[in-house]
């Protein structure tokens, strides 16, 4: 897969997709962007770099804004 694509486009619709339905099925808006950061970080040290750093930080935050639109909507 292309990484530039997985990167850009995929990780972020993957963290807004986590943070809501973390929201959704867990009810805490703290936990699926804990999860993501966790699994963001695994995936920097095994098959990224150091460089990576920024996106754990970019998809978590963007997991938590998900989920806590998602929370003011109900």
């Amino acid at each position: 897969m292309n990484t530039f694509l997985s990167l850009l486009i995929i990780g972020p619709l993957l963290a807004i997709l986590l943070g809501l339905l973390g929201y959704r099925f867990l009810g805490n808006v703290y936990l699926a962007p804990g999860i993501v950061a966790l699994v963001s970080g695994l995936l920097m040290f095994t098959v990224f770099n150091s460089s990576f750093f920024i996106w754990v930080i970019v998809y978590t935050v963007l997991a938590f804004i998900s989920g806590f639109l998602f929370r003011l909507k109900e």
